[in-house]
């Protein structure tokens, strides 16, 4: 069954929304329809609570194509920010023993590197690959050719082995002369970074997780010629300052870039950051989803270059307390009061 038809004036009707995603059921008959701002909602004790802007509706009827689409409550960002770029590759080239490994193209074109830690699983039972385990420390130490040179003793890989490159994103950025950034602005600090999503009719989901803090000490936290001596003198480890000022950010999407507009309805993302001696949630940029459909098409992932820069406003507490969609999920009937929703639900 569909949503067939809403009445705009006397004796005129209009096809809003025509689809099998809305799984209305006669058993199941809506109780109440309510309109805010040109917001048209509804609830049927079967499906969670629903909405469409009646204005989109009408101007294209397949506008609203999905679930996600017309739900209230809206997609929640639950993956946290990642620092650490990882790569996956299978070794397709016969057996190899010693310390490389053989491809069958160049790795650097999926983006392999040099200084990248290389952990292996086989493909025979899964277990660890001798000699690639994240406890030896292994990295990539050359590429040529098709071959990834390691700093490893030995190790022997098959056809199918599956091979991860990872490493930090966060850099120091101070000598680049074209660097836009500002070298000292994070210096001092420790610095977290999350994102929030901001959809067609104006409405934000709730804040991600917040990744791990962005810190590398200065010397990455060596003691070198003349340190120790300074330190007990003052009692202050004057190189425990951040290290890093240019930081790889790379923020989950709920589908592919080229989707999220059509399925997702997201207008925006906002980019945040908090620091550890501050309550404030600060927004660095907002980025257009036109931006992230051309970067990010094809992927998941939506890759950022936090460049040091300052953020341009700093969210509001009632955002920062805000940690769910308040939306039950189903509704017996609903109601209006104060212009806003009431939903009237049972366990």
């Amino acid at each position: 069954m569909s949503f067939n038809s809403f009445i705009l004036d006397s004796g005129r009707f209009d096809i809003l929304l025509l689809s099998n995603f809305l799984n209305f059921s006669k058993t199941h008959p809506i109780i109440n329809v309510n309109i805010i701002e040109n917001m048209l909602f509804w609830t049927d004790n079967r499906n969670q609570p629903r909405k469409i802007n009646i204005a989109e509706a009408i101007a294209n009827p397949s506008h609203y194509n999905s679930e996600e689409s017309i739900s209230v409550a809206k997609y929640n960002p639950y993956e946290a920010i990642s620092m650490v770029k990882e790569i996956t590759a299978k070794v397709s080239t016969g057996t190899t023993s010693g310390s490389s490994i053989i491809f069958n193209s160049d790795p650097s074109d999926i983006g392999v590197e040099v200084g990248m830690t290389i952990i292996g699983k086989k493909i025979v039972d899964g277990t660890a690959i001798t000699g690639l385990e994240g406890g030896d420390y292994v990295t990539v130490t050359g590429i040529t050719g098709n071959t990834v040179n390691t700093n490893a003793s030995s190790f022997t890989t098959v056809v199918g082995d599956i091979i991860k490159f990872f490493k930090s994103t966060m850099t120091n950025q101070e000598d680049n002369a074209t660097w836009p950034g500002d070298p000292d602005l994070i210096e001092d600090k420790y610095v977290r970074f999350s994102y929030r999503i901001q959809f067609e009719d104006g409405e934000y989901s709730i804040m991600a997780p917040f990744s791990q803090i962005a810190f590398i000490p200065k010397q990455n936290g060596y003691f070198i010629s003349g340190n120790e001596d300074a330190a007990y003198r003052s009692t202050v480890v004057d190189f425990m300052e951040n290290e890093i000022n240019d930081i790889e950010l790379f923020i989950p999407l709920p589908s592919k870039g080229s989707l999220l507009a059509s399925e997702y309805k997201v207008k925006s993302i906002d980019l945040l950051s908090k620091e550890s001696d501050s309550l404030a949630v600060k927004v660095l940029e907002t980025i257009p989803v036109s931006e992230i459909q051309s970067k990010s098409a094809n992927s998941n992932i939506y890759n950022y270059n936090y460049q040091s820069r300052k953020p341009y406003k700093t969210l509001p507490e009632k955002e920062i307390a805000r940690v769910y969609d308040k939306v039950p999920v189903r509704a017996k009937a609903q109601e209006t009061a104060g212009n806003r929703i009431i939903w009237q639900f049972l366990w």
